[in-house]
Order: C-alpha cells, then sequence, then structure tokens
C-alpha cells in the first residue's frame, strides 16, 4: 500500500514547491491546484478555478505515467469537491473530450450530468463535453 497524501495550494505556493507544474497547466494567478503525492514524490494535480462566486470549474487532472492506474485521478477530484463544498461552492464543472473516455466514466459514476456537447471539426473524438455536479 502507498502513502497517498493531497494537498491544495493556490497557483504561487503550489509553484515554489512544484515549478514543473507550470509545464503541465495554464494556470492563472486565482486559480488553485490540488496536488496528489506518493510516498512523497509529486505524483498528479488539476486546477481548479472561479467562474462565478458559487461556481468553480475543474480542469482535467494529469497524472505522471509512473502512477497511473492507482486511482489518483478519484483521488484529486474528490479532494477538490470537498475543498469546493468548505469554499461554499455549490456546483462545479468540467469541461472533458470524448477521448478521455475513463475519465468520462469516473465523472458520470461520481454524480456529474453532460449539460452540453460542442463539436468540433476533427470528428467524434475531439467534441468537447461539459459536465456539471451540484455540490451538498
Amino acid at each position: 500500500m502507498y502513502q497517498v497524501e493531497t494537498q491544495i495550494h493556490s497557483v504561487e505556493q503550489a509553484l515554489q514547491g512544484f515549478p514543473q507544474l507550470e509545464q503541465q497547466f495554464q494556470l492563472n494567478p486565482q486559480d488553485h491546484l490540488a496536488i496528489v503525492l506518493v510516498e512523497g514524490e509529486l505524483a498528479g494535480a488539476q486546477v481548479i478555478s472561479q467562474t462565478a462566486p458559487a461556481q468553480k470549474q475543474l480542469h482535467s487532472p494529469w497524472v505522471d505515467g509512473e502512477f497511473a492506474g492507482l486511482g489518483l485521478k478519484q483521488v484529486l477530484l474528490a479532494a477538490l469537491e470537498q475543498w469546493a463544498f468548505a469554499q461554499s461552492t455549490q456546483e462545479v464543472s468540467i469541461l472533458a473530450s470524448n477521448q478521455e473516455s475513463n475519465w468520462l466514466a469516473l465523472l458520470i459514476e461520481q454524480g456529474y450530468l453532460i449539460e452540453a456537447v460542442t463539436a468540433n471539426k476533427g470528428g467524434a473524438l475531439d467534441n468537447q463535453l461539459t459536465l456539471s455536479k451540484t455540490l451538498n
């Protein structure tokens, strides 16, 4: 069994400890990052952005390939949902593509609803789905 730890930081704090995250995401100064460590080593991260006073948007997570298959995307999602709820967030949304079938399945399993589909010229796999979940 691995020791898994999650942390949530402002972008500034996260980049001080993990500057390599700047290469993984397009970050805004007001964003926050959930970071997951496995045995003290950076294993993944996910960004959350404020979209309205009681709404936040999650971005697709990044997990280092070395740690794939450990369920870290679900760990990040749960940590961000708990943090967002503690911040009085009522709803979270996320954009995902059809290419992320395992991620989409996890989101639906966790109670996210598909709100919209945006077709892209690249074909069905490039379509963007907007999913959302009410936190309570």
